[in-house]
């Protein structure tokens, strides 16, 4: 059905519809767990959105660049993956603005994928951006801080730093209950 309404265009139209039908084939690719084919509509969906002076659907980059990060991350290509969702957490930061209480759930991802590419300093700015973006914007007993703080407590053990780890798994614990 996708395909159909693609059909219609130049696969290198500028029609505003055209990056969005690419994006949902897209999906459809990776949900058949066709991720060969996935990955290039993802890429010319961004490199046309980012190249736009308007955005038809502002949002719409960077959630592609997330779904592009999530194939890197199943090819295990970590690095690339952190760059892509950084790429697609900035232009989500951009569109929604900087304490949109939705970013705490992007940047604990970031902050998973950064840990993965080894960039241990870049993990830990994430988690510790995702909880003040989260204290902020839902209050400093939120249930998403005590998530945080445990995946952070996990990632300190994970990196050695067993008495943080423990003071913050505490701290987690503490807000849960």
């Amino acid at each position: 059905m996708v395909q159909q309404a693609l059909s219609r265009y130049h696969l290198d139209s500028q029609e505003p519809e055209v990056p969005l039908y690419k994006m949902t084939l897209a999906d459809c690719y990776y949900n058949e767990g066709n991720v060969i084919q996935a990955l290039p509509l993802l890429e010319q969906t961004i490199r046309v959105w980012t190249n736009q002076q308007v955005q038809p659907f502002p949002a719409g980059a960077a959630v592609a660049c997330i779904d592009l990060a999530e194939i890197y991350r199943l090819q295990k290509n970590y690095q690339q993956a952190a760059e892509t969702y950084r790429a697609g957490e900035q232009l989500l930061e951009e569109t929604s603005g900087a304490d949109n209480g939705d970013l705490p759930r992007h940047l604990l991802n970031l902050a998973w994928l950064y840990e993965k590419a080894g960039d241990y300093t870049q993990s830990r700015s994430q988690y510790l951006k995702a909880w003040s973006i989260s204290a902020a914007a839902r209050g400093t007993h939120n249930p998403e801080i005590a998530i945080i703080l445990y995946k952070y407590s996990n990632f300190l053990w994970r990196t050695n730093n067993f008495f943080e780890a423990l003071v913050f798994k505490i701290r987690a614990q503490v807000l849960r209950s």
